[in-house]
């Protein structure tokens, strides 16, 4: 890999065609001595500032990860086309630093990034200024990947819609130990509904609130996507809903005349009425666009 960062230096050509740099622990991939070599580090910054046009970075999380973040994160380095910026995986395997460290890194290039895909597991946000004024950083975001593990976390889509940019396309959330809900106490005036953009919804949680629901259905008239899956219990919060608690039926049949219009939708829930336990499920489904 030295080899390759003296042809990327000494060929502006060559430089200009690499978009994406991974760095994988696996010698059949990259030269092990490019990753933990003596001049590792040195390779590393000659490749990357010399490629112009790299717009996607991605690490794996094994032991010389957290060298790179770390040099990333001093040196910010001029990376004038990076829009993406992944460490993988950066779940329970990665240690609380890096996923510190990755935080950090891509909101050095939060004027860049339109791929924001980061877990939050363990981290302090509140040295981001918590969760949602972290993604608010991000001006140019088209897709926005939420990963956490944390337990009773609560996740405000209004909120996190306003912080969102209207360029926004795809939203994916998975925290499987976390709960979905609209505060009551979120101003409904905030205008969610120029999110015209955002075509992909996909949330893997604990539960879901029936006003985050119909919030889904109330601002988001364009989706291809939708897709929810958890585990029963599914539907455990009826506070602030336009329904009463024993009208689900009227409930869910506005949900399926919104994934009617759908392309693709899958939604597989239990809730309960009268103290018994009901499913409701729409099966997963594709259809031809007209």
């Amino acid at each position: 890999m030295s080899k390759l960062a003296s042809d990327t230096s000494n060929s502006a050509r060559l430089a200009e065609t690499i978009y994406c740099i991974e760095l994988l622990d696996d010698a059949k991939i990259i030269d092990k001595d490019f990753i933990r070599g003596p001049n590792h580090l040195e390779y590393f910054v000659k490749v990357v500032t010399a490629c112009p046009n790299l717009v996607k970075l991605r690490l794996s999380t094994d032991h010389s990860a957290r060298e790179y973040l770390e040099l990333l994160v001093r040196e910010q380095i001029n990376l004038p086309s990076i829009n993406e910026i992944y460490a993988t995986p950066m779940n329970g395997t990665c240690n609380l630093d890096k996923r510190t460290l990755h935080i950090r890194l891509n909101l050095i290039y939060c004027n860049q990034i339109t791929t924001l895909i980061f877990y939050h597991e363990g981290v302090d946000m509140e040295e981001f200024g918590g969760l949602y004024k972290f993604i608010s950083n991000f001006r140019n975001l088209k897709v926005l990947d939420v990963r956490s593990w944390n337990e009773k976390q609560r996740i405000d889509i209004a909120r996190l819609m306003k912080a969102c940019t209207p360029n926004l396309e795809a939203l994916r959330i998975f925290a499987f130990r976390s709960v979905m809900n609209v505060d009551s106490t979120f101003d409904n005036a905030t205008d969610i509904t120029q999110f015209k953009s955002l075509k992909k919804i996909f949330f893997h949680v604990l539960s879901i609130s029936r006003n985050t629901l119909e919030f889904i259905m109330a601002n988001f008239k364009n989706l291809d996507l939708f897709r929810i899956i958890t585990p029963p219990p599914t539907l455990r919060d009826n506070s602030n809903s336009l329904y009463k608690k024993g009208e689900a039926e009227p409930f869910f049949q506005k949900l399926i005349l919104y994934c009617n219009d759908i392309t693709t939708s899958s939604i597989s829930m239990m809730y309960e009425e009268n103290q018994e336990r009901k499913t409701f499920i729409i099966p997963s489904k594709r259809l031809a666009k007209q």
